[in-house]
């Protein structure tokens, strides 16, 4: 087994979660699903792109490489009021017990820590090659080499995780299966076909509890399960503190911007859509599917969508990015506060960062404006009357599951949106019926006008959301 840092574990996730709170926000309001032979379901671009066929993922990013985000000489006007003189209620930081660390470790980290298994097992990933064959010649998209697949997860049609339980590493077997009767390939649904697929290797998740054996066979830091726990519990004690602080701040802002009056002008809105696009959601994306090479051009075509559609989607936060600007300025000015790098840098230190490396995540104008905004509502919180309330009991199992339900809600709500008009109607229902059977991440090569950015794309959700 491969020595892992524990502590990037809990990174990982984090960067999972901002992939997955990005794909929930930038869903094009014509994405549909389709699906291959046996794998799990991807987007066609080049059928959800009906407008423009001749749109490719680098088009797109050509489109999004020549935004400047010029700041006009006015993004909107604002009475700025008596910020000397709120009143807000926050909630403290939860305090981390050795129960929550227990929890936490159980459910968020081991189970992405993997080892070596020899036989094939429900909740395990085993790592396939599979061809597919109809009346003994293959078809479409049932081909994959290197497949991480998790067993029992459903991806698969009926039939196939369920028929590799048992299998040993080395293995070759046919599995006999029938796509559903509603698949959405008209080729496919009903048919009779043969999957032979080789494992080529399979591991399974730790289980708890967290062991000195286990931390010294999969950490190069620690010796001991209480050393690893302490580290643990002071990580999750301070992102509970920052986490307390940037909410008492966000109400704070909220105060502010009812007690003002600010009206966003059409320059503003449209400086701050390609502002957000240039110094967040390009360089965001660009960071964390580096290992890809996807980019956010790559991302909007695999979902369906172009630039505009995307501005579109993220209106309500450009909207209020100006109100939060013209908030942090008029106080600012009011304070006389003016941020130079040594400020950013002292913000890069408190993010547990450094200036470059935020700079190249997030870009230098987000990251100052980020400095500029924390400096201004520190000093209002220091004119705030705050009340303070305990923060609600939980464990780190039913914060992850609300978490996850909050996500889930959030995308269903999107989802419902999108599907309005009869169009959208009308691809949400292919989708729907598609979905029930299973794609391969590399078959994105049928029938689309730019395979690349497809295939890569679901190379880097299918790995991001296997680790």
């Amino acid at each position: 087994m491969k020595k892992k840092n524990f502590k990037k574990v809990v990174f990982a996730a984090a960067i999972a979660a901002a992939a997955a709170a990005f794909s929930a926000c930038s869903k094009g309001s014509s994405t549909a699903e389709t699906t291959t032979a046996a794998g799990a379901s991807t987007e066609t671009a080049a059928e959800t792109t009906a407008a423009d066929d001749s749109l490719t993922a680098d088009i797109i990013q050509k489109a999004i490489d020549a935004i400047t985000a010029e700041k006009p000489d006015s993004i909107g006007t604002i009475t700025l009021g008596d910020y000397k003189n709120i009143s807000v209620t926050a909630t403290k930081a939860k305090v981390i017990t050795d129960e929550y660390v227990d929890d936490y470790i159980n459910t968020n980290i081991l189970p992405n820590v993997y080892d070596d298994v020899d036989v094939v097992a429900d909740g395990c990933i085993a790592n396939i090659d599979y061809v597919g064959k109809k009346d003994g010649v293959e078809f479409d998209g049932g081909t994959a080499q290197g497949y991480d697949l998790e067993i029992g997860s459903g991806t698969f049609i009926d039939g196939f995780e369920s028929g590799l339980i048992g299998a040993k590493t080395g293995d070759t077997l046919d599995l006999n299966l029938t796509f559903p009767e509603d698949y959405g390939s008209t080729d496919l649904a009903g048919a009779d076909v043969v999957f032979t697929v080789t494992v080529n290797s399979i591991k399974a998740p730790l289980e708890g509890p967290l062991t000195d054996e286990i931390v010294k066979k999969t950490s190069e830091e620690y010796d001991t399960a209480a050393a690893y726990k302490a580290d643990v519990k002071k990580q999750l004690q301070s992102g509970a503190d920052t986490a307390a602080e940037q909410e008492m701040y966000y109400q704070v802002l909220e105060a502010i911007k009812d007690a003002s009056e600010i009206e966003v002008s059409d320059a503003g809105l449209e400086w701050a859509e390609d502002f957000l696009i240039k110094e967040y959601y390009a360089p965001v994306t660009k960071a964390t599917y580096s290992a890809y090479g996807v980019e956010l051009g790559d991302m909007l075509y695999y979902q369906g969508t172009d630039l505009d559609a995307f501005k579109d989607s993220i209106k309500d936060s450009a909207e209020y990015f100006v109100q939060q600007s013209l908030i942090v300025d008029a106080i600012a000015d009011a304070e006389g506060i003016s941020i130079t790098d040594d400020d950013a840098k002292a913000y890069a230190e408190e993010m547990g960062s450094s200036l470059d490396e935020l700079y190249a995540l997030y870009g230098e104008e987000f990251v100052k404006f980020n400095t500029k905004e924390v400096t201004a509502l520190k000093k209002a919180a220091e004119y705030a009357n705050i009340t303070w309330e305990d923060a609600p009991e939980e464990t780190a199992s039913e914060a992850g599951t609300e978490a996850a339900e909050e996500t889930k809600a959030a995308t269903a709500a999107e989802e419902s949106s999108a599907a309005d008009s009869a169009e959208n109607e009308e691809a949400a229902a292919e989708a729907e019926s598609e979905s029930t059977a299973a794609g391969a991440a590399n078959a994105a090569d049928a029938k689309t006008t730019d395979t690349k950015a497809e295939t890569k794309a679901a190379e880097a959700e299918t790995t991001e959301a296997s680790r």
